[in-house]
């Protein structure tokens, strides 16, 4: 009798759970997709998985997703335009691994990684996020971060569980991330953020991280653009490397050191260039919000001198 009892209150408990648990996976399914800017990596692979080639596709940071006119190339060059840059700290192996296995033969990629991109290495919490956004970005993680992401699966679980109750409770809220032009509807079909257009400037620090071109860092940066170089002849695909938008106040206070890291990449980069560095220096009257994103009426010129180039 008191087994049977027992039994009866075990299964009411494991009953009450499953009521629980179905409750939260129904909750959990109808959340809306995510608003935040990261989220934009789902819809840029699936417009590069979508798209036949010949393409154009331009590789990069923020600095890329801001000072890009791709419907205005995409018309001129008669070629569909996929911008896949998007956020800097992703690093400069994740943004090329992320492209490399889905270019095809006829292809035309442009790399634009941020100065910065060339000596700061990747952060981790910025591919953890993009991970929970586009769970296939773990494929173009070092296999030693994808093992650690996959052993703590449970905590963006948890955050979307917490997320579930919170607005099945309070209704939906926005993240700090989800209002424009850093969140997913600031970007055109093309991949482009075009939400500041019309948005007031904030002031710009001059800033630009640099280092000297003897760093480690920058030398295994330069190798990998060259391995990227490599693969990419082999397979029948164009590539150019374009000097990225930099201030052209910031440069002018490092002018010595700048010098010496575009010397070194003219030197050792064996990616053909598009254009001359100096073309893309770009006075802080034309920037938005950063020394790397340019405001409409700079996105318009330097895609003047991608178009002449």
């Amino acid at each position: 009798m008191e087994m049977r009892r027992f039994l009866g209150k075990l299964g009411g408990f494991f009953a009450v759970q499953g009521v629980l648990a179905a409750l939260l996976a129904v909750s959990i399914l109808r959340l809306p997709p995510s608003q935040d800017y990261l989220a934009a990596s789902v819809r840029k692979h699936e417009r590069l998985d979508r798209l036949p080639s010949p393409r154009i596709v331009f590789v990069g940071g923020s600095a890329t997703a801001f000072g890009i006119d791709s419907p205005r190339i995409q018309q001129a060059l008669a070629r569909p335009v996929v911008n896949m840059g998007l956020y800097q700290p992703l690093g400069l192996d994740f943004i090329l691994s992320e492209v490399e296995d889905a270019l095809r033969p006829g292809d035309v990629v442009i790399v634009s990684p941020e100065y910065s991109m060339l000596f700061a290495p990747s952060s981790t919490d910025p591919l953890r996020q993009v991970v929970e956004k586009n769970p296939r970005a773990i494929r173009w993680l070092p296999p030693v971060l994808a093992r650690q992401i996959i052993d703590q699966l449970h905590k963006p679980l948890g955050a979307l569980v917490r997320r579930a109750i919170r607005e099945s409770i309070l209704g939906r809220e926005q993240g700090p991330d989800a209002y424009p032009p850093y969140s997913l509807d600031s970007f055109n079909e093309e991949g482009d953020v075009v939400a500041h257009h019309r948005m007031p400037a904030s002031a710009v620090s001059p800033r630009c991280t640099l280092g000297p071109p003897d760093q480690p860092a920058f030398r295994e940066r330069l190798e990998r653009l060259n391995r990227f170089h490599r693969k990419c002849v082999s397979r029948g695909i164009t590539d150019y490397y374009s000097y990225p938008a930099a201030m052209r106040e910031s440069v002018q206070t490092q002018r010595a050191l700048f010098d010496s890291v575009i010397g070194e990449l003219e030197r050792r980069l064996e990616m053909p260039r598009l254009h001359g560095a100096e073309e893309m220096l770009f006075p802080a009257a034309l920037f938005f919000d950063s020394p790397e994103h340019l405001r409409l009426e700079g996105k318009v010129r330097r895609t003047d001198l991608l178009l002449q180039a």
